[in-house]
């Protein structure tokens, strides 16, 4: 016997409270594991050694590995270095974008539903989109952060955790059921 979706909702409600929570357990269960899979599958800025690295990658190729050439990358770091205000709060803070991604349930009962998404406001809420949406329009090169975290690490992030969580949806709200 083949259900439309309207006439299983309308089974639920008629069914016991006990159906009721299950679904909202599986959906909490489904919502924190979209959460867990943005994050993990969120682009990451470089650390200080990762971005130090990969500039003196590129001068490198651009002078060559020689001594003096290494003695002229050092000077120009440490006068860069100089330059900066030590109480500056500027500073490259790996992670901004994994730490804005936030999620929660929206509705009551078996209108449930769960949310992954990066806030306007949050430390990277302007970032997100942009990276989220707009590969191969407005940037192209996966960075050296992301590069190292993995080849999971690129666009789309949310929507892929989004995805796998909805094809394990059914398999969550069985093990609920059944308890």
């Amino acid at each position: 016997m083949n259900l439309s979706l309207q006439q299983f909702l309308v089974a639920l409600k008629k069914g016991a409270p006990a159906v009721q929570k299950a679904v909202e357990r599986a959906m909490q269960d489904a919502g924190k594991q979209a959460w867990k899979d943005a994050v993990a599958n969120a682009p990451k800025s470089p650390t200080d050694a990762q971005a130090k690295a990969h500039r003196k990658r590129d001068w490198v190729a651009k002078h060559g590995s020689g001594r003096a050439s290494i003695r002229a990358f050092n000077r120009y770091q440490d006068l860069g270095k100089a330059r900066r205000n030590p109480n500056s709060h500027s500073r490259r803070a790996p992670g901004g974008l994994m730490r804005s991604i936030q999620w929660r349930l929206l509705g009551k009962g078996l209108n449930l539903d769960a949310e992954v998404y990066v806030a306007a406001n949050a430390e990277a809420g302007k970032y997100a989109k942009r990276i989220h949406d707009e590969k191969g329009k407005t940037w192209r090169k996966r960075g050296p952060g992301t590069v190292a975290k993995g080849a999971r690490a690129d666009d789309k992030y949310i929507l892929r955790a989004v995805q796998q969580a909805a094809k394990e949806f059914p398999a969550r709200l069985q093990k609920w059921l059944g308890r």
